[in-house]
C-alpha cells in the first residue's frame, strides 16, 4: 500500500504567480512557510506549492503575501540545474485542496471583502429593528383586552 498525502498550514511568503501552459491551462506557484516544532527547537520550513485549474483560479484570487492558508496535496520532486551545474532536488506540494486562512492586516479587499461589508451592513439594519416574533402575541395589551389562554 503507498501514500503521497501532504497536509500544510502556514503563510504565503509572496504574492502568487500564475501562468497558462501552451494547452491552455492555468497554474499557479506559491511558497507556504509552515512552522515545525516549537520553542527553541521551532523551525520555519518554506515549501513549494502548484495549484491547477480551478485551484489555481483561487489561488490567484484570494491569497497574498501573508495569507494563511491550509493546502491538501500529493508531494513531488521537481529536479533542476543551478547556474552552476549542480543538479538539485526540491519537494513541491500539487495543491488538490485549498482551504483560506486569516488575511494578511491592512490588506486592500477585492470583490469577497465587499461583499461580507454588505453583509454586516445588512445585519446592522436588522439589529436597529425591532424584534418581531409572529409566533406569539403581546400578553396584556394596552387596549386592556383579556387574552384567550386556557389557564
Amino acid at each position: 500500500m503507498d501514500l503521497n498525502k501532504v497536509m500544510l498550514i502556514g503563510n504565503l511568503t509572496r504574492d502568487p504567480e500564475t501562468r497558462s501552459t501552451t494547452s491552455g491551462h492555468q497554474v499557479c506557484n506559491f511558497t507556504l512557510a509552515a512552522n515545525s516544532g516549537y520553542g527553541e527547537r521551532q523551525e520555519t520550513l518554506f515549501i513549494k506549492c502548484e495549484a491547477w485549474q480551478k485551484t489555481a483560479e483561487i489561488a490567484d484570487q484570494y491569497l497574498r503575501k501573508g495569507s494563511q492558508c491550509l493546502v491538501e496535496g500529493r508531494l513531488k520532486i521537481e529536479e533542476y540545474q543551478t547556474k552552476e551545474g549542480e543538479k538539485r532536488r526540491d519537494p513541491v506540494v500539487v495543491v488538490e485542496k485549498l482551504s483560506l486562512g486569516a488575511r494578511p492586516k491592512g490588506e486592500e479587499g477585492g470583490r469577497d471583502e465587499r461583499r461580507q461589508e454588505n453583509r454586516r451592513e445588512e445585519r446592522r439594519e436588522r439589529r436597529q429593528e425591532p424584534a418581531r416574533n409572529r409566533d406569539y402575541q403581546d400578553v396584556g395589551s394596552e387596549s386592556g383586552e383579556e387574552d384567550d389562554l386556557p389557564f
